[in-house]
């Protein structure tokens, strides 16, 4: 293990604000009680809500590194990111790898591996435009659930869904720049010189699975699939995401 504590920066995707992590946060913190957290909000989610997204995700990059604590004191981090914030913590890693020591990565795609239609399966077009018409509320969130996870039980799905409904939510706009965001980002051809755990769910209704894999043969990295989750594995199996952590970074030890 490492001599000194961890020092982990959590981002989350699109639209998506830090309570969205659920059981996620505290599930790590049982495993790695010695590792430190700082959660961020991409701008434009939680607690930027009313500040306008980013519209590239370099902008995400130099966004994040400037209001992040550990980076102004100089530390090096390790980054766990899902879907559009794993674009962001790739671009991240980089521009400045000699901030990141580590990057988890679960759920996300590329414009440069993926087609638009593998990106973001053909049957939920209708339905994110529904959700980027309405404002939240506990019906649309168990929706967005309904998407992002296979195996969450109802009642469990219906106590998130009221959590989170609690929560401002992403402007309309802003769902759009982020979208805009993500929709021209290419990862680059050469893995970024950190140390990357790659991690899918086989059950993924939102981004076809096919999209880590192709980063992975880019990369030759193997990715660690989870065959029964969907796309937001932080949330619906944070025990195997964490063993998945624990695991990776034991390999990282011996090196």
């Amino acid at each position: 293990m490492a001599s000194n504590p961890r020092k982990w920066i959590f981002v989350r995707g699109l639209g998506r604000h830090t309570i969205h992590w659920g059981p996620f946060i505290p599930e790590f913190q049982k495993m790695f009680p010695d590792d430190q957290i700082e959660q961020l909000d991409l701008r434009g989610n939680g607690h930027l809500v009313h500040s306008p997204s980013c519209l590239s995700i370099t902008d995400n990059v130099r966004d994040l590194r400037a209001r992040s604590k550990w980076i102004q004191q100089g530390e090096s981090v390790y980054l766990m990111t899902i879907s559009l914030s794993s674009m962001v913590g790739v671009e991240w890693a980089k521009l400045y790898p000699e901030e990141i020591e580590g990057l988890v990565i679960a759920n996300t795609s590329d414009r440069g591996t993926s087609s638009f239609f593998q990106r973001m399966r053909p049957s939920n077009y209708l339905k994110v435009l529904n959700f980027i018409s309405k404002h939240t509320n506990p019906f649309l969130e168990k929706e967005i659930l309904d998407i992002t996870t296979t195996n969450l039980k109802d009642e469990n799905k219906e106590e998130w869904a009221d959590n989170f409904a609690k929560i401002e939510p992403t402007s309309r706009m802003n769902l759009v720049r982020q979208l805009v965001a993500a929709g021209t980002y290419e990862f680059p051809k050469q893995k970024p010189r950190t140390e990357i755990l790659l991690l899918s769910g086989a059950q993924d209704q939102l981004v076809n699975p096919s999209c880590t894999d192709r980063i992975g043969e880019m990369w030759t990295l193997k990715p660690h699939v989870n065959p029964k989750a969907g796309h937001d594995i932080p949330l619906e199996d944070p025990q195997w995401v964490c063993d998945q952590i624990r695991q990776w970074l034991g390999t990282m030890d011996l090196l």
